[in-house]
């Protein structure tokens, strides 16, 4: 699986908070391949492109943790497995943070 982490908030991508990414998925598989923890209190955030961008497709899914300052664009269509291997880390997540200051889920 590919996961692309880059040092921006939701405010600089074009995310769709009320979009669902395409392909299949579960939030927990996605939170959990961005390196978030799904049972953080709020919840981080899954939306979707809206349009292409550096590269990423339409629909691709946007996981953030805008508290820290960073999110992850994860291609759907590439989860396969609940083991997950970042391909390129733009900007490491701090550990023990995201979890504590995620924000709520998009509904």
């Amino acid at each position: 699986m590919q996961i692309h982490r880059y040092p921006l908030t939701l405010l600089e991508v074009p995310a769709d908070l009320r979009a669902d990414p395409d392909g299949e998925w579960t939030y927990d598989t996605l939170v959990g391949a961005a390196g978030l923890d799904p049972e953080a209190t709020p919840p981080p955030i899954v939306a979707a492109l809206y349009s292409p961008w550096r590269g990423h497709p339409e629909g691709a899914a946007v996981v953030a943790s805008p508290g820290e300052g960073w999110l992850a664009i994860i291609h759907c269509a590439a989860i396969e497995s609940s083991s997950f291997t970042p391909a390129r880390a733009d900007a490491p997540a701090q550990p023990g943070r995201a979890a504590r200051r995620s924000v709520s889920r998009a509904a």
